[in-house]
């Protein structure tokens, strides 16, 4: 298994992160150039955190975005409509017309040419979702939670252990630009001994709500 913590607020970080052989302690990891010139991506569930990493992954040189799969939501000529989440409506996103486009998560594990299946599909379906993905040999990315349940995470971790892909939650806060200060100021000790801390993260409620 190869496991990562997620390594960064966006996407450039993951496309370096793939180059690597990645073990469950990172400062173990071993860097392995890579043969692939990119990465190819299929996004999962196209709702608005699905169209938030569609977004993010345009944006990556390294990054191919090779396939979408939504049961109900897909692009239409090649545009997928915006889509409101937890902040404001998102604009349309123009796809490559040779995109592929699926209606079950099955037909694009069967696809020979995806290298990382992309979940960001509802909660419930992310166990049974990633287990497939990662049986099929494919690199997984995993929206949080990882599992409704921690029995059900720890099921996912024992299939990714047999399995040649890597297995990823998108953990994104944890390398934000203010965690690392916060890091860095402890360490320092800028403000002398750290005894606690105390952290209430707030935000607007998703448009969907």
């Amino acid at each position: 298994m190869r496991t990562l913590s997620w390594p960064g607020p966006w996407w450039k970080s993951i496309l370096l992160d793939l180059n690597f052989v990645m073990t469950t302690k990172p400062e173990e990891a071993v860097p392995k150039p890579s043969a692939k010139a990119s990465v190819n991506v299929a996004v999962v569930g196209l709702g608005f955190m699905g169209v938030t990493h569609l977004r993010a992954y345009l944006a990556v040189p390294t990054a191919r975005i090779a396939a979408v799969c939504d049961a109900a939501r897909l692009p239409v000529g090649g545009v997928l409509a915006g889509v409101a989440g937890n902040v404001k409506k998102s604009d349309d996103i123009h796809l490559d017309r040779e995109v592929k486009v699926f209606r079950k998560l099955e037909e694009v594990l069967a696809d020979p040419g995806i290298d990382l299946v992309d979940l960001c599909t509802p909660t419930p379906l992310h166990a049974e979702q990633a287990m497939a993905a990662l049986k099929a040999g494919k690199n997984v990315l995993c929206e949080k939670p990882l599992a409704r349940t921690s029995a059900s995470a720890r099921e996912i971790l024992q299939v990714a252990e047999s399995s040649p892909g890597f297995l990823m939650p998108a953990m994104c806060m944890r390398f934000w630009p203010g965690w690392s200060w916060l890091q860095q100021t402890v360490q320092q000790g800028a403000y002398g001994r750290m005894l606690a801390a105390r952290f209430r993260r707030v935000s607007e409620k998703p448009g969907w709500i």
